[in-house]
């Protein structure tokens, strides 16, 4: 017989495995507390006004690198230009 297999048939009768049955314990299921949605929605509403300022800036940053913000100066320009004309 193989060493492990005696260690289990020592151990079986002297632990008690197999020789009782447990009462099956009953699982009770915790009652999480219920979600606001008012201040659910108003953290949500705070990231996505966080994420709106913080990506503002780069966005800024790269319209003025790329000159957008000239183009639309130049284009409200002639846009004043064409609406004055009778």
């Amino acid at each position: 017989m193989p060493m492990a297999a005696q260690c289990a048939a020592w151990l079986v009768p002297h632990i008690g495995l197999g020789t009782q049955t447990r009462a099956a314990i009953p699982i009770t299921k915790k009652r999480e507390p219920a979600i606001n949605e008012g201040s659910l929605y108003a953290f949500i509403g705070k990231i996505l006004g966080d994420l709106r300022g913080a990506l503002s800036v780069p966005l800024a940053r790269m319209g003025d690198q790329f000159g957008t913000y000239q183009a639309m100066r130049r284009k409200r320009q002639c846009n004043m230009i064409f609406e004055a004309r009778p």
